[in-house]
């Protein structure tokens, strides 16, 4: 991913949130989530990141991203994982 997005300029990542615990009531997991998304995004603030999607129920977002902030996100402990957001054309 370092590669495309050096070569690229910038590319669109989906990100899934470390939580430490997921609260058992919807609305405490909702806040649970919000609350890791902006401290990540707090984090990323002096960075050039894009927010396309901020996802309520799931501990993901949708960023678009350069290749210093796709680093900082590699490294980030509030990271648990990182790919590349692709469409797929279906096949015949």
């Amino acid at each position: 991913m370092l590669d495309k997005a050096r070569a690229e300029g910038q590319l669109t990542v989906l990100v899934t949130l470390r939580l430490r615990q997921t609260p058992a009531g919807r609305a405490e997991s909702k806040k649970a989530i919000a609350d890791a998304q902006d401290q990540l995004l707090a984090q990323l603030k002096p960075l050039e990141v894009q927010v396309q999607t901020r996802f309520e129920l799931y501990p993901l977002l949708t960023l678009r991203v350069n290749e210093a902030t796709l680093r900082h996100l590699q490294e980030s402990p509030l990271v648990d994982r990182l790919h590349e957001n692709e469409l797929h054309k279906p096949q015949a």
